[in-house]
C-alpha cells in the first residue's frame, strides 16, 4: 500500500520566520503583538500575530487561473502556549473568516480548507490566551503536481550580503529537487563574489535601480522555466 504523503512534503507556502535583525520591514511578513527569537515566532500572553501581509500571504489567483488546485491542508507548529487560530481571505475589498476559531493548547494545529472563488490573499491569524510559541506554519496541496515544475528564484539584492546568503543556506538545505530548481542572485552592489554550481549562481550586474529588467528577461526565458523574483533592498 501506498503511504500517504504528509502535507509537509507538499508544501506550497511556508511562513517565512526569521531573525529581525536580518528584515529590512517586518511588517512585511508579519504583523502584532510579537517578536522573533531564533527560528520560532513568539506570541505575546493575549497579544495576536497576523501574516496579513506582502511576504507570509498566500495569493489565491495564479492557483485558480493556472492550476487545478482548489483544497489546501493548513499547518501550524505549535511548540507551546493556549491560543486561537483562524484562517482569512482578503479580497480588493471585503476580509472574511474562512474556518476558525480553532482551539489549541501546546499542540499542532492541521486544518483542510477550501479555496474560495473569489482571488484573494489567504492568511492566518493567532489571537494568544498564554505566551505561544510557534515553530512554523505552511499551507500544504493534498495531492502531488500532476507534472514535474521547474522553477527559478531569482534574488536581486544590494550590500545585503548577509540576507542572501541565509536565504542560499536555506535553498541548499531544502528538500526541493536541484535538477528542476535554480536559484539566481542579482548582485546590484557587486559585493558577492561570482560563481556558479548546482544550487544556482551568483551574477554581477550594473545598478539600475532594480531588478525588473533581470526579471522580464527570465520570465520571458524558454525552457518551461516559472521565474519569482525577490527583491532584497539595503537600507
Amino acid at each position: 500500500m501506498l503511504k500517504r504523503r504528509s502535507s509537509a512534503d507538499l508544501a506550497i507556502h511556508r511562513a517565512i520566520i526569521e531573525s529581525e535583525k536580518l528584515l529590512a520591514a517586518p511588517d512585511l511578513y508579519f504583523r502584532g503583538d510579537y517578536f522573533v527569537l531564533g527560528t520560532s515566532l513568539i506570541v505575546k500572553s493575549f497579544g495576536w500575530v497576523s501574516t496579513d501581509t506582502y511576504f507570509n500571504s498566500l495569493g489565491t489567483r495564479r492557483w485558480l487561473e493556472e492550476t487545478p488546485l482548489r483544497d489546501l491542508d493548513f499547518n501550524l507548529s505549535v511548540e507551546s502556549g493556549r491560543g486561537h487560530l483562524t484562517l482569512w481571505l482578503r479580497t480588493v475589498d471585503t476580509i472574511s473568516l474562512i474556518t476558525g476559531p480553532i482551539e489549541f493548547d501546546g499542540s499542532d494545529v492541521s486544518v483542510r480548507i477550501r479555496i474560495p472563488d473569489r482571488p484573494g490573499i489567504l492568511f492566518w491569524r493567532v489571537n494568544a490566551l498564554t505566551e505561544v510559541t510557534i515553530r512554523g506554519a505552511a499551507f500544504g496541496a493534498i495531492e502531488p503536481a500532476p507534472r514535474n515544475v521547474k522553477f527559478a528564484i531569482v534574488i536581486t539584492a544590494f550590500r545585503r550580503d548577509e540576507v542572501v546568503r541565509s536565504a542560499i543556506e536555506r535553498f541548499t538545505a531544502s528538500s526541493l529537487p536541484k535538477d528542476g530548481h535554480r536559484l539566481f542572485v542579482i548582485d546590484n552592489g557587486h559585493t558577492l563574489e561570482p560563481s556558479s554550481s548546482q544550487w544556482g549562481t551568483i551574477i554581477r550586474n550594473v545598478n539600475l535601480g532594480g531588478g525588473w529588467r533581470i526579471y522580464e528577461r527570465s520570465d520571458r526565458s524558454k525552457g518551461g522555466w516559472t521565474v519569482h523574483t525577490l527583491p532584497v533592498y539595503g537600507r
